[in-house]
């Protein structure tokens, strides 16, 4: 599954998770308004500033995404996992 969005399904107390492929978002909180968006940007290798709460940013590559964060490649070529509920606002970067 390398390289692949998967669910990792809670079972109950004792009986381990399930983790099945994601062919399309199943949670509830998954917002479908971002998806489109989100999709485009990694497709044209858009810039993207992640603005963190509390001030702070992230700027890089969109390299993926799911219900609760992003994956953000930086110019150096490290990938940096943003919680989606650390954010205020992803948007394309300003051109230098």
């Amino acid at each position: 599954m390398a390289g692949k969005w998967v669910e990792v399904v809670p079972r109950p107390r004792g009986e381990g998770v399930v983790v099945r492929p994601l062919a399309e978002p199943t949670g509830a909180r998954h917002s479908r308004a971002q998806e489109g968006l989100f999709q485009r940007w990694m497709q044209e290798k858009t810039p993207v500033e992640c603005v963190i709460a509390g001030g702070g940013s992230v700027v890089g590559r969109l390299a993926g995404f799911d219900s609760y964060a992003v994956v953000v490649v930086d110019r150096e070529g490290v990938e940096r996992l943003v919680f989606k509920h650390a954010l205020v606002e992803i948007r394309p970067a300003a051109k230098p």
